[in-house]
């Protein structure tokens, strides 16, 4: 007789509210743009890193 399993979704037994990420997984990089504008010149620079 073929043994049958319990599959149980991943949220079952959480509690209410928690969040789980149940799309695809994204390996893409984050693009930071930094805008600097005032009433006379507007810069846009993309940097790599948080400290530049």
């Amino acid at each position: 007789m073929a043994k049958y399993t319990n599959r149980r979704s991943k949220k079952a037994g959480l509690p209410p509210g928690t969040l789980i990420h149940i799309g695809k997984r994204k390996t893409e990089r984050v693009k930071i743009t930094i805008i600097d504008y005032d009433e006379a010149h507007f810069q846009e620079k993309e940097v790599k890193t948080i400290e530049e």
